[in-house]
């Protein structure tokens, strides 16, 4: 089957941290927006106290068999360096807008369905043993080490499955006990998620990538944009990992199946679970 091809147009915000819990709604709130307005100043004013602008951003360059992608930026580019699978571009005095600094980039991506475990045939070689201990370790977002996690490991009983055993049982598991929800995510903690037993794209994905590590399998969250019937369905946070023999799998806990479609467009990952992402206006989308 022929790759789907995508042309991305997107304005977003350079930012250093956010407050995570927050990150949806302001999206939402600059999409609203379509100029400065001084009825938002003081609205404006006070998420701005939520986040810690900057002047760069990472897009995720790492070479996959299913996903080729070219970046274009839009805006003035001071300096642009790659470094640990990312790609960065920094910006000495980047447009504002609302008072955030951001940028405007063009990404071409063509995207292929991803079987499950797919013939290893062309997989992608292992990671360097550096990579292996940063995608294993425990982070403030995937507390691998946590009580909660620990109880849950004993619970699903997998330790002595093979790895691609492990994520079947971990994606069957999160999809069967944890209830998916609509709307913007507030991003809860993976404690909270075990508790309630509900989440959304990013909480869901927050504790797979965290039960897989618990596991020594190597993985991270990446994120993007769906794309069904000719518009953008939904912003949305998967997960990736790497199992001997296979190479690098997504894996998405909201779907049934294992087989990734082609309507997913990801360009952005972390492998820590920071993703300080904003977006000034809806990102348009093209075909072909």
């Amino acid at each position: 089957m022929s790759p789907k091809k995508y042309r991305i147009l997107i304005k977003i915000a350079l930012l250093d941290d956010i407050d995570y819990s927050m990150a949806n709604l302001l999206t939402e709130f600059f999409w609203e927006q379509n100029k400065d307005d001084k009825k938002n100043a003081k609205r404006t004013k006070s998420l701005l106290t939520k986040v810690r602008i900057g002047n760069k951003i990472a897009f995720w360059n790492e070479w996959r068999e299913y996903r080729q992608m070219k970046i274009e930026p839009l805006s003035s580019v001071t300096k642009c360096a790659t470094k640990g699978g990312y790609i960065w571009y920094y910006f000495k005095k980047p447009p504002q807008q609302w008072g955030i600094n951001f940028a405007e980039f063009e990404v071409k991506i063509e995207i292929k369905n991803v079987e499950w475990l797919r013939s290893s045939k062309s997989v992608a070689k292992k990671p360097n043993r550096n990579l292996i201990k940063r995608l294993v370790k425990s982070t403030e977002f995937w507390p691998v080490n946590s009580k909660a996690i620990s109880s849950l490991q004993k619970e699903l009983d997998i330790d002595n499955l093979k790895d691609w055993e492990k994520v079947m049982w971990i994606h069957h598991w999160i999809k069967s006990n944890i209830r998916s929800y609509p709307g913007s995510s507030q991003r809860f903690n993976v404690e909270k998620t075990l508790k309630t037993q509900k989440g959304n794209c990013w909480e869901v994905s927050d504790l797979f990538v965290t039960l897989c590590r618990k596991y020594g399998i190597p993985a991270r969250q990446i994120a993007g944009w769906l794309y069904q019937k000719d518009k953008i369905n939904a912003g949305h946070a998967w997960a990736e990992v790497f199992l001997e023999d296979y190479g690098w799998m997504p894996v998405d806990t909201l779907r049934r199946s294992m087989t990734m479609p082609d309507y997913y467009i990801p360009y952005l990952a972390t492998d820590d679970g920071r993703l300080p992402v904003v977006y000034l206006s809806r990102p348009r989308v093209l075909t072909g």
